[in-house]
């Protein structure tokens, strides 16, 4: 185990059980619950940077830390003040501090309401709990300003350089097949979302906190991040240097050991090098990236950036007046979980259920915002429960003597300092929480109670998440999905106008594609959750079109086109909204973009259509002696045609390129030659008049479809091409 984990992990331990005996002796045993969650939030709050705006924030912390208390205070009077003060006080608590999937911040809050909903004090002890609440929220903001000043600074320099390091080894490794390229770029982009969400949580609280020469680390790890996934899917890169060069510049940079002008006049090398070098993968798309980071870095007016995160909502800090709806996941998940607790707790409180508060627990540990992830949540946790009743069981069976069985429970404590995994870390709650009931009880009763009420909330999760406004990734997903997909459309009908002014572009274009790079962020964030490969597909050719956006933008090129082999790309290409053009291979033997409507429909939505492979890579002049067994199947088409042609007394060559011209929806046909002579006979074939109607429909209508084995030359068994 690493070394710094064992020592950071041993001092937070002693530094936390010190903290809480301390919090007890002052405040009294009746408040210990209230120190351990005091110092759980200060603790789990560390992860999130509220330091920008320390005296807002400590105001604010102070008396949530109060209205929680008050309102577990109220809850314990009768279960029907329960019902309310717990759904409000829960809404509040799941909304406001929703701010991802990865980091539920509003646990350690939920929490404190249930430890103090089941552990009240009299109304005269309440002025103590009141003033211990206090202390914990001015230990939330002290801890705050003590390690977390300056972290974003801090923050971007580490993950800067972790990235670029990352960056690095992977352009050395990019035309290789080594697997160490994958690992290198989860790190690089482990460490770059990381930072970019820290970024976008600071803007979102702290507008006017977060200066210009901050905002310039953002612009950077955009650009490597946007780096970082081309390098992910490219196996071909020359001229590296350049490249490599720039990345240097930045390192430069980050470390304080050179200024933004280093990094520009890279960037100025870079496009005078590359400018019309566009004969690799990767140069193509990363050009436009880097003009972007050019444009972020001369900017001066920090107020405008701001402004274009804060339109970006990637983390969905939705503001009331336009979330107050269950269209919202983050109002329904707040509803749902509010919803659920709030009936529990008036059921426990009314039945009067021992020990029913571990029904609750586990119905505030396992709420999640996705029932995606609130599936695995469920297994893991039932797990968990299982394996640490079971182990409590055991061991506290054979030890009888209480002082024993309390210094048992400082190494499983210690232990929990340590695990990440979210199964192992149930088992040390488990162990904790039996223990902690254990002396002088009956094990086996408080182990099998303790397995029936987890097991219990376990089932009320599962029903309620299914009838109380189910909300599930892959929904979100596909909305914001086609959300990028029509604003694609709409910033190329706006950069098709010609003579577009500056203004126009700055007022509609840019927040446009401001708004389409997060939207793209948000998909690849939910697909954590959801491991869609098509989903990656999809993020992967964005983010190609966006770098053809660019282009475009950069007035580099005027129209936009894919070449394409199977119609599904086709239609994904189609569906993208920003295409002008689409290559597909059609001929006489693969009729399968007339047949199937998919010229049609391209020609529908304003696509020109270019065609190729009219002569099938040379498979339709074959003699038919030479043609390869395994696309022997195409021999009874290929005498058809010519029985066709012969019929008609029309030329071989001038049927096969007039089968194709002469459609109506095909606008044009490419085709390859060995020599002068092929090209002088397929241009004057060109040229001749049309060919006859009749004889296009008698092939149509006798002409079958083949296998894609056969019309595709990528999969021709023996991997070579027909002469």
């Amino acid at each position: 185990m690493d070394k710094k984990k064992i020592i950071s992990s041993t001092i937070v331990f002693f530094i936390t059980t010190s903290i809480v005996l301390l919090f007890s002796g002052i405040f009294g045993g009746e408040n210990v619950l209230v120190g351990v969650q005091g110092t759980a939030a200060v603790l789990f709050l560390l992860t999130i940077d509220f330091s920008l705006n320390p005296v807002k924030n400590t105001i604010y912390f102070v008396l949530l830390e109060l209205t929680i208390g008050l309102a577990a205070y109220i809850a314990s009077l009768n279960p029907y003040l329960a019902i309310i003060s717990t759904f409000l006080m829960m809404f509040y608590i799941f909304y406001t501090f929703t701010y991802n999937t990865k980091k539920p911040a509003f646990l350690p809050f939920s929490l404190a309401f249930i430890y103090m909903l089941y552990d009240p004090v009299t109304a005269q002890q309440l002025p103590k709990r009141f003033l211990g609440l206090i202390v914990c929220g001015l230990a939330i903001m002290l801890l705050q300003i003590l390690a977390n000043k300056d972290r974003l600074k801090k923050e971007s320099v580490s993950k800067l350089n972790n990235a670029l390091e990352s960056i690095n080894k992977q352009i050395e490794l990019v035309n290789t097949n080594s697997t160490e390229r994958l690992s290198l770029n989860k790190d690089a982009e482990v460490n770059l979302n990381q930072l970019i969400e820290s970024f976008t949580f600071a803007i979102n609280q702290n507008k006017s906190k977060v200066s210009i020469d901050l905002l310039k680390y953002l612009s950077i790890a955009q650009f490597l991040d946007s780096l970082n996934i081309e390098l992910n899917k490219t196996n071909k890169f020359t001229n590296t240097e350049d490249l490599s060069a720039l990345l240097n510049s930045i390192k430069l940079y980050v470390n304080n050991e050179s200024n933004i002008d280093s990094i520009l006049d890279n960037i100025s090398v870079y496009e005078s090098k590359n400018l019309e070098n566009y004969n690799n993968n990767l140069n193509l798309v990363v050009y436009p990236y880097v003009a972007k980071l050019k444009r972020d870095l001369q900017q001066t007016n920090a107020d405008k950036i701001i402004n274009e995160y804060s339109r970006s909502k990637f983390f969905e800090n939705f503001n009331l007046k336009n979330d107050l709806s269950f269209k919202s996941a983050k109002f329904t998940f707040a509803f749902r979980g509010a919803l659920l607790l709030s009936i529990g707790v008036f059921l426990v409180a009314l039945f009067n259920i021992e020990n029913g508060k571990w029904i609750i627990f586990t119905l505030a540990a396992i709420n999640q915002p996705y029932l995606d992830k609130a599936n695995i949540k469920l297994r893991d946790r039932m797990i968990g429960t299982l394996v640490g009743a079971a182990i409590f069981f055991v061991v506290y069976s054979i030890v009888k003597d209480d002082s024993v069985r309390m210094a048992l429970l400082l190494p499983v404590g210690y232990a929990m300092t340590y695990i990440t995994k979210y199964t192992y870390s149930v088992i040390c709650i488990t162990l904790f929480a039996l223990g902690s009931i254990s002396v002088g009880a009956n094990i086996p009763f408080i182990a099998i109670q303790r397995l029936i009420f987890v097991l219990i909330g376990c089932v009320i999760a599962i029903i309620a998440d299914r009838l109380i406004f189910p909300t599930y990734a892959y929904k979100y997903t596909q909305s914001a999905i086609n959300k990028s997909i029509a604003t694609n459309k709409e910033i190329v009908d706006l950069l098709s106008k010609k003579d577009i002014s500056v203004e126009t572009f700055a007022k509609n274009v840019q927040p446009l594609i401001i708004r389409n790079t997060w939207l793209n962020k948000y998909i690849a964030y939910n697909n954590t959750t959801l491991n869609s490969k098509d989903v990656d597909e999809f993020i992967y050719n964005q983010n190609i079109l966006d770098a053809l956006l660019n282009l475009k933008e950069e007035k580099m090129v005027e129209n936009i086109g894919v070449s394409i082999y199977d119609l599904k790309e086709g239609e994904q290409a189609i569906k993208t909204g920003i295409i002008d053009y689409i290559q597909l291979p059609y001929s006489y033997l693969d009729q399968r973009g007339i047949r199937t409507g998919f010229i049609k429909k391209a020609k529908e939505h304003g696509i020109k259509i270019f065609t190729r492979s009219a002569f099938l890579q040379g498979l339709v002049m074959m003699e038919k002696s030479r043609i390869p067994q395994y696309l022997a199947p195409a021999i009874c088409n290929i005498e058809k045609f010519e029985l066709i042609t012969k019929e008609f007394n029309e030329d071989i060559i001038n049927a096969i390129i007039h089968f194709v011209t002469d459609e109506a929806d095909i606008d044009y046909l490419v085709f390859g030659v060995d020599n002068i002579e092929q090209l002088k006979e397929d241009m004057d074939a060109y040229r001749n008049k049309k060919i006859n109607t009749l004889l296009i429909e008698q092939v149509k209508q006798h002409i079958n479809m083949l296998e894609d084995n056969i019309i595709f030359p990528s999969l021709w068994s023996n991997g070579k091409k027909a002469e």
